[in-house]
């Protein structure tokens, strides 16, 4: 079970630079209504494209908060049931060039799925949660469930969750953890010692809330 496969690529951030007389902008500034539908567009087009010739659209000027280097999920639905979702954590590239990547990725490379198909594409609905940076945190007992991501570490192994995951299946703190546990490959209630932790928020928009 679970949310939010990660993918670790890494490419060049380009650097966005506020015009002279413009204010500047930065992951932190909230994403406009207009900007959330752009987003969207953006996915939904990227897969469309990319099933019908195996190109992917240019990504046009989206203006200054689009183009601010921000980590990113995409999600994507089929009937209400999960599909595919991938994402980047780290605010290395601009994001709607992140949200085209994550968009693919979801798709094509999650593996708990098959790839998507052409026909399938008029059934799917894109979800897409903008992240904050995530921080570390001493212990478990600083997470709020509900409005945390939370990522956790040990010997080698990571998972996270989401932070609209926990309150979906009904899960408290140590129910939540549990499981992330499990999502790591390590035994539930290694979260209890030896863990690190990390947190985030994520600004959470699809396509029936722009409909």
């Amino acid at each position: 079970m679970g949310y939010g496969a990660v993918a670790f690529t890494k490419a060049p951030a380009r650097e966005t630079k506020p015009k002279a007389g413009a204010a500047e902008v930065s992951m932190d500034d909230p994403i406009t209504a207009a900007g959330r539908k752009a987003l969207l567009n953006l996915a939904r087009e990227t897969l469309r494209r990319y099933l019908a010739t195996e190109m992917v659209p240019l990504v046009r000027d989206l203006g200054p908060r689009l183009s601010t280097p921000q980590g990113v999920f995409v999600t994507l639905r089929k009937g209400g049931k999960l599909r595919g979702c991938i994402g980047h954590f780290a605010p290395d590239t601009p994001l709607g060039l992140a949200v085209g990547r994550m968009a693919l990725e979801a798709a094509f490379n999650d593996t708990r799925f098959r790839p998507i198909k052409a026909d399938e594409l008029p059934m799917i609905e894109v979800e897409i949660s903008a992240l904050t940076r995530p921080k570390p945190i001493p212990e478990p007992g600083q997470i709020r469930v509900g409005r945390d991501g939370v990522i956790i570490e040990k010997n080698g192994r990571s998972a996270t969750f989401l932070p609209k995951v926990a309150t979906e299946f009904g899960w408290g703190l140590e129910a939540m953890l549990d499981n992330l546990c499990e999502k790591a490959g390590l035994p539930k209630g290694a979260w209890r010692s030896g863990a690190r932790f990390q947190t985030y928020q994520a600004e959470v928009f699809s396509e029936s809330d722009t409909r």
